[in-house]
């Protein structure tokens, strides 16, 4: 048997097994996406999607929630932020707001995460000299301080550059951040509304690829904010407050990648070696047999040339 024929040989044992087993396996990845779509659609049923006027008392304000937008309270807000988008757990959000016509598993969904920072103020004089470009190489350098995390995202610029509107009192950016396995780039867009013991945070998480449609729907978010009275302090913070946490704000994880992206990930390579890779990676064990059985073969062969 000459080497040619004895290379075809293995190529039969490990694939007829593996084809074999190809159905199997489809089936199998099938029951894997029925069980995902199920847990999706039981989590979509069980979010309380609110509208009309939403208190938030820890940051002394109510929202009164724009037409085109649903609201996720505290509790509807950590379970999207941790089970569907991975960020880490206790994220401190006080709600999220949608577009009506989005959920948080699309991958083009874009939302908007309230927060509060209390103790902290706008300094206008402050917020008007402060070296924003410094600030970025700041960041920056906060997000590669551990080489070891090669999961975490990279700050790749302003996607909006630091302004401050001081007749509103509110400091508004938006950083754009590239993560690993990402093919589209991320928006946080933070806007920060002075209150008068601290900040409500507005970031809005996004694919950078919806700025412009955010940029549209800015008024309203902004207009829905109502501060109420707040007895325990009779005036705003001191002048010389900083600005609100500038060189502490992180970016929220983006959301996981959805069975839509995995799929065009697959379709960009053949099929029969997509399903070729699936099935080694699943079946390895199978060929192990075939490939001794050659083996033995081909040193057989090579003794009886040397000594007959």
């Amino acid at each position: 048997m000459n080497t040619a024929r004895r290379w075809l040989l293995l190529l039969l044992c490990c694939c007829v097994p593996l084809l074999a087993s190809a159905d199997t396996q489809q089936t199998t990845d099938q029951q894997a996406r029925d069980r995902i779509i199920a847990w999706a659609q039981q989590f979509w049923q069980s979010l309380q999607r609110k509208s009309g006027v939403q208190t938030l008392p820890t940051a002394h304000a109510e929202l009164t929630i724009p037409s085109g937008f649903y609201f996720l309270d505290a509790h509807d807000s950590e379970r999207v932020l941790t089970e569907v988008w991975g960020n880490p757990a206790r994220s401190g959000a006080l709600g999220m707001l949608f577009p009506s016509d989005a959920s948080p598993f699309d991958a083009d969904a874009w939302a908007v995460v309230l927060h509060y920072e209390a103790g902290y103020a706008i300094n206008p004089r402050i917020a008007a000299q402060l070296d924003y470009q410094a600030l970025l190489s700041q960041m920056q350098s906060e997000l590669k301080a551990d080489p070891s995390d090669t999961e975490g995202p990279q700050l790749t610029g302003w996607a909006v550059p630091p302004h401050f509107d001081a007749e509103r009192n509110i400091l508004y950016w938006a950083k754009e951040l590239a993560f690993p396995g990402k093919a589209t780039h991320t928006l946080n867009y933070n806007i920060r509304l002075q209150h008068q013991d601290g900040v409500l945070v507005m970031n809005i998480v996004a694919p950078v690829t919806e700025l412009a449609a955010i940029s549209q729907q800015l008024p309203p978010l902004l207009d829905m904010v109502h501060f109420l009275p707040d007895s325990s302090t009779a005036d705003t913070l001191p002048p010389t407050a900083k600005v609100a946490s500038l060189p502490a704000d992180l970016p929220l994880q983006p959301a996981p990648r959805t069975a839509a992206e995995n799929t065009a990930l697959l379709s960009e390579m053949p099929d029969s070696v997509a399903m070729v890779i699936s099935l080694l990676r699943q079946f390895w064990y199978l060929s192990v047999p075939a490939a001794l059985y050659l083996l033995f073969r081909l040193f057989r062969g090579r003794e009886r040339r040397i000594f007959y």
